[in-house]
């Protein structure tokens, strides 16, 4: 009796279960991907054949795309072109096939290598993009509550060994374990928070896309939550760990506009300083906040 393992690939060998079609990414031959898509097409349907590809691809001949596959024939721009749009390729998938072809038909081993380069580097901002929108999925969840960027830069600093009863007491104010394992849950699945090789936990992806409205109705909530916070810290936080300061301001709209763009750099300061700090063993949130208090 056969396995299921073994049920499968017989079934797939023979066209009841279609083979995923893989990503134009996955390859670095260009003749190779054509096959599989081709291939792919003919699980799909039976009947589908070299004209049938021929014509999506925009060919009048059919024995042209075949001698490509082949090996016998190569691309001109213009057959790129055809391709491209007749696999519906977007921008990051057009430029990485037309690179690929381009590094298969160099001529020396200097222009393989710089096409070589390039769709690594296409593939690079492709999947930098796709994690962007994978964290968009979740962005309101990353930031409907405080402790979960605070809990990513406890694990940025020192590590996380599992022990989410210690991971929520390291918080001010603490927080159970429950929530901590949910925070690391989500911080995983968002890709900003990963495993290494050794099993420990890293930070992965930090981009964290903004600007729709979503996300401000989320950072409604997360400004929220980090002001309430820092009115605790007023009584509970001793003054020596703290720094809480305001000034009230009479200015004009164009002053308004120049103190905001001072703010945005010097944030951008303490950024830099964070982030070259390599003895960092504490969590802190800094608050910046400038509003009116008159019409």
């Amino acid at each position: 009796m056969k396995s299921c393992v073994e049920k499968m690939q017989s079934e797939e060998r023979l066209g009841s279960i279609p083979p995923k079609r893989m990503s134009v990414f996955e390859f670095d031959d260009y003749r190779a991907y054509l096959r599989h898509y081709f291939e792919c097409a003919q699980a799909l349907n039976r009947r589908y054949s070299l004209r049938s590809f021929s014509d999506k691809l925009g060919f009048s001949s059919k024995d042209f795309i075949s001698r490509v596959m082949k090996g016998e024939k190569s691309l001109t721009p213009a057959s790129i072109a055809k391709i491209v749009g007749g696999l519906q390729f977007d921008e990051s998938e057009a430029a990485y096939f037309e690179a690929m072809v381009l590094f298969c038909q160099a001529s020396n081993d200097d222009e393989r290598e710089n096409y070589k380069k390039r769709m690594e580097e296409i593939t690079a901002t492709y999947r930098f993009t796709q994690q962007m929108l994978l964290t968009r999925a979740y962005q309101y969840e990353v930031y409907s509550h405080w402790y979960y960027s605070a809990i990513r830069s406890i694990i940025g600093m020192i590590g996380f060994d599992g022990d989410y009863d210690a991971l929520g007491a390291r918080l001010m104010p603490p927080i159970s374990g429950e929530q901590a394992r949910q925070a690391v849950d989500l911080l995983e699945r968002v890709g900003l928070i990963k495993k290494d090789a050794k099993g420990n936990w890293i930070l992965n992806n930090p981009a964290i896309s903004t600007g729709d409205k979503v996300i401000q109705q989320a950072f409604i909530n997360y400004h929220k939550e980090f002001i309430d916070l820092a009115k605790e810290s007023i009584t509970n936080v001793p003054s020596t760990e703290r720094n809480v300061s305001s000034v009230t301001l009479g200015i004009s709209e164009a002053s308004y506009k120049k103190i905001v763009k001072c703010i945005n750099e010097f944030r951008k300061k303490i950024s830099m300083i964070a982030n070259e700090d390599e003895d960092g063993g504490r969590v802190f949130q800094m608050n910046i906040q400038i509003f009116p208090l008159s019409k």
